[in-house]
């Protein structure tokens, strides 16, 4: 948030600009991420969180001493970079301490603490900048990264045997192994198109709420409580789906991309009632929550701890090729046809597809999935 006021307010630049700062970050996640999986298998996840915190830490101070944009771009750059390598580390962490009868809750909270940050942070940020100027964020997010490396050394190695997994001695050759292992199984296979296309429809949505609203009255305002209420309505929901004791995960990713589904035909409809776009924002945010903790969920229960690391960085670079090509879509479609059609579009994409897909979910996946998935489906659906 503080980077985006820099550019804008302080240097006075564009959307394009802006639109830059935030492809420069997440330009590393597509062409790094198969390699940043191999190094969370091959090494301790604390070690690569450590020096990720740290190198984070001192990227971000950094920025305080940044003069131009090309400066302030290759810095962004790096932390993508960076926080690329951090996050399958993260997660194969998870896979070691956390049960699998657990994994919904563990995977619940760390999706509220993550959206927790999202609706704290940008009031936070604007409070710090005005009260103490814009170098201020920084300092205080470097503290923070620091201060998160020295609790990531005193987490324990791993429970339940998976201290020490089985040896992965991989060369940077085999970056392409944790895609091929995940799409080697049918349900998998199912699985990772289905959330490429679930992110990449929420990216190229999402990037043009802002021009659904332009002519509405008090746009301004309906967007800042419209971009807190995507985050309330995902941690609402989490925290509902970590109090579930029997997680039916392709359910509930089905009914979540349904009921975006029908939300954005909402949005379409009752754009100019001012009151209803937070609401229904709420709503959505909750919708994409029932489908991104079960995927993450029945990911880290079903994959063997030596492939979390891999597995993790597959979908984080699908993910990361969806939040670039999803804005350039949207704003294609809109210039062709209007904010609106799009909105109505991904209505009838989200309706339509969530309904061809339940028949896959129980078929190709109860046959070619691999083994660890069939028995956590039989543990965990009653029959």
């Amino acid at each position: 948030m503080t980077v985006i006021l820099l550019i804008a307010i302080h240097w006075h630049d564009g959307p394009v600009a802006v639109g830059l700062g935030m492809v420069f970050m997440i330009l590393p996640g597509v062409f790094v991420n198969p390699y940043a999986g191999i190094l969370a298998d091959r090494k301790s996840g604390r070690t690569v969180m450590t020096i990720a915190n740290i190198l984070t830490a001192m990227m971000t101070a950094s920025l305080i001493f940044v003069h131009n944009l090309w400066q302030l771009y290759v810095i962004l750059a790096l932390i993508g970079t960076v926080d690329t390598f951090f996050s399958p580390a993260e997660t194969s962490m998870v896979k070691k301490l956390v049960k699998d009868e657990d994994m919904t809750q563990a995977t619940a909270i760390r999706t509220i603490v993550a959206q927790g940050t999202k609706i704290i942070g940008p009031g936070l940020s604007g409070i710090l900048v005005a009260a103490f100027g814009s170098d201020f964020p920084f300092w205080m997010a470097a503290i923070f990264f620091l201060s998160s490396t020295i609790i990531v050394r005193f987490l324990p190695a791993g429970f339940n045997g998976r201290l020490n997994p089985v040896a992965v001695n991989l060369s940077m050759d085999d970056a392409s192994s944790g895609f091929q292992f995940l799409w080697k199984h049918g349900q998998w296979r199912f699985l990772l198109l289905f959330f490429g296309f679930l992110f990449f429809v929420l990216q190229m949505v999402d990037s043009q709420f802002v021009i659904l609203l332009r002519h509405v009255s008090g746009a301004s305002r309906i967007l800042g409580f419209s971009m807190t209420a995507s985050g309330m309505g995902m941690v609402v929901v989490a925290i509902y789906l970590g109090r579930v004791k029997t997680l039916r995960a392709g359910a509930w990713m089905i009914f979540g991309q349904f009921a975006m589904g029908l939300i954005s035909c909402a949005l379409s409809v009752h754009q100019h009632v001012s009151w209803a776009v937070p609401l229904l924002v709420i709503m959505s945010g909750g919708g994409a929550t029932m489908a991104i903790v079960p995927f993450e969920t029945l990911l880290l229960q079903s994959i063997p701890v030596q492939w979390t690391g891999r597995a993790m960085a597959t979908v984080s670079m699908i993910s990361s090729a969806a939040a670039l090509a999803g804005p350039v879509v949207g704003a294609i479609v809109v210039m062709m046809l209007g904010a609106l059609c799009l909105f109505l579009s991904r209505a009838f994409i989200d309706r339509g597809g969530s309904g061809s897909r339940n028949g896959s979910m129980e078929t190709e996946g109860s046959e070619k999935c691999p083994k660890s998935v069939r028995s956590i489906r039989k543990r965990k659906e009653p029959n």
